[in-house]
Protein backbone atom coordinates (compact mmCIF):
# COMPACT_ATOMS: atom_id res chain seq x y z
CA UNK A 1 0.00 0.00 0.00
CA UNK A 2 1.43 3.39 -0.96
CA UNK A 3 2.23 6.09 1.58
CA UNK A 4 -0.38 8.35 -0.04
CA UNK A 5 -3.15 5.79 0.40
CA UNK A 6 -2.09 5.07 3.98
CA UNK A 7 -2.06 8.76 4.82
CA UNK A 8 -5.54 9.29 3.35
CA UNK A 9 -6.93 6.32 5.28
CA UNK A 10 -5.43 7.52 8.57
CA UNK A 11 -6.64 11.05 7.97
CA UNK A 12 -10.17 9.87 7.08
CA UNK A 13 -10.26 7.89 10.34
CA UNK A 14 -9.43 11.01 12.32
CA UNK A 15 -5.74 10.22 12.70
CA UNK A 16 -2.94 12.68 12.16
CA UNK A 17 -1.88 13.16 8.56
CA UNK A 18 1.37 11.37 7.89
CA UNK A 19 4.34 13.35 6.59
CA UNK A 20 4.90 11.09 3.60
CA UNK A 21 8.29 12.45 2.66
CA UNK A 22 9.58 12.04 6.21
CA UNK A 23 8.13 8.52 6.38
CA UNK A 24 9.70 7.62 3.04
CA UNK A 25 13.10 8.75 4.30
CA UNK A 26 12.77 7.03 7.67
CA UNK A 27 11.86 3.72 6.04
CA UNK A 28 14.38 3.89 3.18
CA UNK A 29 16.43 0.65 3.02
CA UNK A 30 19.73 2.50 2.47
CA UNK A 31 19.29 4.57 5.64
CA UNK A 32 18.40 1.41 7.55
CA UNK A 33 21.59 -0.20 6.24
CA UNK A 34 23.63 2.86 7.31
CA UNK A 35 22.07 2.71 10.78
CA UNK A 36 22.86 -0.99 11.19
CA UNK A 37 26.48 -0.48 10.16
CA UNK A 38 26.98 2.61 12.30
CA UNK A 39 25.30 0.96 15.30
CA UNK A 40 27.84 -1.86 15.05
CA UNK A 41 30.70 0.62 14.74
CA UNK A 42 29.42 2.49 17.81
CA UNK A 43 29.53 -0.75 19.82
CA UNK A 44 33.06 -1.50 18.54
CA UNK A 45 34.20 2.00 19.51
CA UNK A 46 32.76 1.65 23.02
CA UNK A 47 34.54 -1.68 23.45
CA UNK A 48 37.78 -0.17 22.14
CA UNK A 49 37.36 2.77 24.54
CA UNK A 50 36.80 0.39 27.46
CA UNK A 51 40.17 -1.19 26.72
CA UNK A 52 41.91 2.18 26.41
CA UNK A 53 40.31 4.21 29.23
CA UNK A 54 39.51 3.35 32.84
CA UNK A 55 36.14 5.15 32.81
CA UNK A 56 33.44 5.64 30.16
CA UNK A 57 33.62 8.96 28.33
CA UNK A 58 32.59 11.90 30.46
CA UNK A 59 32.89 15.35 28.85
CA UNK A 60 33.44 16.99 32.24
CA UNK A 61 36.60 14.89 32.64
CA UNK A 62 38.16 16.68 29.69
CA UNK A 63 39.01 20.35 29.30
CA UNK A 64 37.44 22.24 26.43
CA UNK A 65 40.84 22.38 24.76
CA UNK A 66 41.38 18.62 25.15
CA UNK A 67 37.97 17.93 23.61
CA UNK A 68 38.61 20.32 20.72
CA UNK A 69 42.08 18.89 20.05
CA UNK A 70 40.78 15.32 20.21
CA UNK A 71 38.02 16.17 17.73
CA UNK A 72 40.59 17.75 15.39
CA UNK A 73 42.77 14.63 15.66
CA UNK A 74 39.83 12.38 14.81
CA UNK A 75 38.80 14.62 11.91
CA UNK A 76 42.37 14.56 10.61
CA UNK A 77 42.36 10.76 10.75
CA UNK A 78 39.10 10.80 8.81
CA UNK A 79 40.61 13.06 6.16
CA UNK A 80 43.57 10.73 5.74
CA UNK A 81 41.28 7.71 5.36
CA UNK A 82 39.01 9.57 2.92
CA UNK A 83 41.95 10.55 0.69
CA UNK A 84 43.23 6.98 0.83
CA UNK A 85 39.81 5.72 -0.20
CA UNK A 86 39.63 8.25 -3.06
CA UNK A 87 43.05 7.11 -4.31
CA UNK A 88 42.00 3.47 -4.16
CA UNK A 89 38.74 4.23 -5.98
CA UNK A 90 40.60 6.05 -8.77
CA UNK A 91 42.99 3.10 -9.16
CA UNK A 92 40.10 0.64 -9.26
CA UNK A 93 38.17 2.76 -11.79
CA UNK A 94 41.24 2.85 -14.07
CA UNK A 95 41.64 -0.90 -13.72
CA UNK A 96 37.95 -1.42 -14.57
CA UNK A 97 38.32 0.80 -17.66
CA UNK A 98 41.40 -1.15 -18.75
CA UNK A 99 39.64 -4.47 -18.21
CA UNK A 100 36.63 -3.28 -20.22
CA UNK A 101 38.89 -2.24 -23.10
CA UNK A 102 40.71 -5.57 -22.97
CA UNK A 103 37.37 -7.41 -22.84
CA UNK A 104 36.21 -5.52 -25.94
CA UNK A 105 39.46 -6.34 -27.77
CA UNK A 106 39.02 -10.00 -26.89
CA UNK A 107 35.41 -9.97 -28.16
CA UNK A 108 36.52 -8.42 -31.43
CA UNK A 109 39.30 -11.00 -31.78
CA UNK A 110 36.90 -13.83 -31.02
CA UNK A 111 34.39 -12.58 -33.61
CA UNK A 112 37.17 -12.23 -36.18
CA UNK A 113 38.42 -15.75 -35.52
CA UNK A 114 34.91 -17.19 -35.73
CA UNK A 115 34.37 -15.48 -39.10
CA UNK A 116 37.68 -16.87 -40.41
CA UNK A 117 36.77 -20.36 -39.26
CA UNK A 118 33.37 -20.10 -40.98
CA UNK A 119 35.00 -18.92 -44.20
CA UNK A 120 37.45 -21.79 -44.09
CA UNK A 121 34.63 -24.23 -43.36
CA UNK A 122 36.02 -25.20 -39.98
CA UNK A 123 33.23 -23.94 -37.80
Amino acid sequence: MSYEVLSKILHSLGGKPVDLNKQKHLEHPFYKKVKAITDNIAIEQIVKGSEKYKEPFNPSSWSNEELAIHILQELRDGQVYAVGLLDRMKEQELEIQNLRKENERLRISENYLQLRLKKEGMA
